[in-house]
């Protein structure tokens, strides 16, 4: 029988017959996908200014990941631009979202690419998730990324009135 240790590792435990030939006990590693994500962006930004996110996407397991789909939930505070990923990718508006279908994922595969976005507001949160219909799932050790972006404004105060050469400060 199969007893799952709660470390990601399973044990197979055997029959009292079979004992006299085997050990009581095999280790057995999981060998299927395994997806990591990570995303990099400037820590700070001028409102109104564009900024570029990096994504990858990596499959760190031992076997081909299937149908992979990543979401990218972008801040409110920005405008979606562009992406360049080799990828079919979906914006939706009113979510704030864009989809990847990446498709097959080969292991030990890394891809990247990157998403421009334009600022419009203070505190801009970003976050990205993997996930495929065999076994790979959202929330997952490695299949979500999120970035924090903190955007800057600049206001220059000066007096109402002037005359030219006069240093302001």
């Amino acid at each position: 029988y199969v007893q799952g240790a709660g470390d990601g590792v399973f044990y197979l435990a055997a029959e009292t017959t079979v004992t006299n030939f085997l050990s009581n006990a095999a280790r057995v590693e999981f060998v299927g996908p395994d997806l990591r994500l990570a995303q990099e962006a400037p820590l700070t930004v001028t409102a109104g200014a564009y900024m570029t996110y990096t994504l990858w996407i990596s499959n760190v397991g031992w076997v081909t990941a299937s149908a992979v789909v990543v979401t990218d939930t972008l801040s409110p505070y920005v405008g979606y631009v562009g992406e360049d990923s080799p990828f079919t990718a979906t914006y939706s508006a009113p979510a704030g979202t864009v989809v990847w279908e990446v498709g097959d994922l080969s292991a030990a595969e890394n891809i990247s690419w990157t998403v421009t976005v334009q600022v419009s507001g203070t505190l801009l949160t970003n976050t990205v998730v993997a996930y495929t219909p065999d076994g790979e799932h959202a929330g997952e050790t490695g299949n979500t990324a999120t970035f924090q972006t903190r955007a800057l404004h600049y206001l220059v105060a000066a007096p109402a009135e002037s005359t030219l050469g006069t240093v302001l400060g």
